[in-house]
């Protein structure tokens, strides 16, 4: 699957916030986005979105999600 979209990307930063929304801690929101198929990992000391099995980055962690 390609995730070089740039509408996909917009819709995937959105879902992000929505989800991250819903929940009071970052270690919540790490687990809500494994039920969903997506893993965050630290890569060269930035935090990035992969997708679940094959671990494959699609992005990095929007700033504003980490509070």
């Amino acid at each position: 699957m390609e995730h070089t979209d740039t509408k996909e990307m917009e819709a995937l930063v959105q879902f992000l916030r929505k989800e991250r929304a819903k929940v009071t801690n970052f270690r919540a929101f790490k687990a809500r986005l494994r039920n969903y198929g997506y893993c965050i990992r630290r890569e060269a000391g930035e935090l990035t979105i992969h997708s679940l099995p094959s671990r494959e980055m699609i992005c990095p962690v929007p700033r504003e999600l980490l509070g």
